[in-house]
């Protein structure tokens, strides 16, 4: 599949219709401040998103259109395809009325989704913000962000994002005559146990789902002479069950030959970028050994 044509009406600052012919080719959008950048990067990451979960267009729409014109915002995506043997093109839509990225019979856009590489300089901030005493913690970046739909064996067909999501769910519950104590420590033990677990084997070296297999060999290409390794502490439930401690994907670093104590505070922004980077392509290319 190749992007042939982005057509967005009324989404954030287009207003209107805008038609962006790709012709499938790679490119670099760039553009001062207020162009339009973040906008057509966030219309094409709701358009995959709509493929498996529900998006609210009515809060995206430009603020400057009519009352009339108001429930118009769509996103348009037109691909070349190849489909039993020929060369064809084919259209999907996201608008308040119509949304076939999903449909029962047409997978294309969702397999698409799981192979998508929409990362922000957010995602980056926290690797780059952190005071002397704390360690980098890669657990947001890969729970929340790369792998938030990852599935594999050990997640029993649900994507980790959303094992994880049901974890903060639970032991965000208030205790009471209704819903007492005991019966919360089962629930959590329980969703943290099938979380950990499916989450723990991805940092076993010797593991075929290990998370650094695809990611060292791109870190290399950067040039760099870095060596990583990645170590997670078990998230587990405070002693009164109301929050969750633990929560930590550390990184152990060899610069030249030798192991660098502070990571965030020895290496300069790219190559801390370039490690980040690395792993997030590196799970990006894992997705694809699921897709037919």
């Amino acid at each position: 599949m190749r992007i042939q044509t982005i057509e967005i009406t009324d989404y954030k600052v287009f207003l209107e219709s805008e038609k962006i012919n790709v012709g499938g080719k790679n490119l670099f959008i760039y553009g001062e401040n207020g162009s339009g950048k973040s906008s057509l990067y966030y219309a094409l990451k709701d358009f995959f998103q709509s493929s498996i979960e529900d998006i609210d267009l009515s809060e995206l729409e430009n603020i400057f259109i009519s009352e009339e014109k108001k429930g118009g915002t769509s996103v348009k995506v037109t691909f070349a395809m190849l489909e039993q043997g020929m060369r064809k093109t084919k259209s999907y839509e996201l608008s308040a009325l119509k949304n076939d990225t999903r449909t029962s019979n047409d997978t294309s856009i969702r397999d698409a989704n799981k192979l998508k590489s929409f990362l922000t300089y957010k995602h980056l901030l926290d690797i780059h913000h952190l005071k002397k005493q704390h360690s980098i913690n890669l657990f947001d970046l890969l729970v929340k962000g790369v792998l938030k739909h990852f599935k594999y064996s050990l997640t029993f067909g649900r994507e980790l994002g959303e094992i994880w999501e049901e974890v903060e769910s639970i032991i965000a519950k208030p205790t009471g005559r209704e819903y007492p104590i005991s019966k919360k420590k089962i629930e959590v033990n329980a969703a943290l146990k099938v979380f950990n677990e499916a989450f723990g084997e991805l940092f076993m070296s010797k593991s075929p789902e290990y998370i650094l297999k695809h990611a060292n060999p791109i870190l290399k290409r950067f040039n760099h002479n870095i060596e990583v390794a990645l170590r997670y502490a078990q998230a587990r439930p405070s002693k009164d069950y109301t929050v969750l401690e633990d929560c930590h994907v550390g990184i152990t670093l060899r610069y030249a030959g030798k192991e660098i104590q502070y990571p965030h505070l020895f290496l300069n922004e790219a190559r801390l970028s370039a490690i980040a980077i690395s792993i997030y392509l590196g799970m990006i290319k894992r997705h694809i050994q699921g897709i037919p």
